[in-house]
């Protein structure tokens, strides 16, 4: 039996004309009985704006979004206000994150593991040995 008290788990999904997104059956069934807060966010560092979904009971601050829907047809329907925020993309990546679910443009997600493997490619290629030297 699948436990749906977290999310987890992470995949690439187009948005159709009337702006949804079908989820995935464990995000679907995760979300199902919840209302849906958008959260704008920003990726600390980066020009990367990421919209955070979660539900209005986990979330602490009192945000004022207009609660986002899930058909049963298991596909979540995104405000325009909500793409605007994300520029609008063709596809997006979902990425699971304990109790919300983080809604990336794909062309930045792309970029972000792009960026992330380089780092992890160098430092797999450095002794880092010298890193024992630099102090902090």
């Amino acid at each position: 039996m699948v436990n749906f008290d977290s999310l987890t788990g992470s995949y690439k999904r187009k948005i159709n004309n009337s702006r949804k997104i079908k989820l995935s059956k464990y995000h679907f069934e995760y979300f199902k009985n919840k209302t849906l807060i958008p959260i704008y966010s920003k990726f600390k560092e980066r020009d990367y704006n990421i919209l955070l979904i979660g539900d209005s009971r986990d979330i602490k601050d009192n945000y004022q979004e207009e609660p986002l829907l899930i058909t049963v047809k298991k596909e979540l329907i995104l405000s325009d206000d909500a793409l605007d925020y994300i520029e609008n993309p063709n596809e997006v990546f979902l990425v699971g994150m304990l109790n919300k679910l983080e809604v990336w443009n794909n062309q930045h997600f792309e970029k972000y593991e792009h960026n992330t493997k380089s780092l992890d490619k160098l430092l797999d290629q450095s002794d880092l040995k010298i890193f024992g030297k630099i102090p902090f």
